[in-house]
């Protein structure tokens, strides 16, 4: 898996405002995307590629998967079994 940039596009129900935030994440496949969200991993959707940019809407339907490995340490995302299991993971949850 390729190492990208990620804008998730946020909102504000408060201020009713949207934003961003950018953060790295691996690109799973054509369609999905993994990034670190405190000790969790999420597997979000890619609503688009912008600027460099793959753009996670919050407001998509797709909620995130959210996988918590315990003791995962570093995670080698180059690893072909590490790529099988996230899509596992997409596969069987959609």
């Amino acid at each position: 898996m390729e190492e990208v940039k990620v804008r998730y596009l946020l909102y504000d129900d408060v201020y009713d405002i949207r934003y961003h935030k950018d953060k790295m994440g691996y690109r799973l496949n054509q369609d999905f995307l993994i990034s670190q969200i405190d000790e969790y991993y999420g597997i979000d959707r890619i609503v688009e590629e912008k600027n460099g940019f793959c753009v996670v809407d919050i407001e998509d339907e797709f909620d995130t998967i959210m996988v918590y490995i315990d003791n995962a340490g570093d995670i080698e995302f180059a690893h072909e079994a590490v790529k099988n299991f996230f899509e596992y993971l997409v596969n069987t949850t959609l």
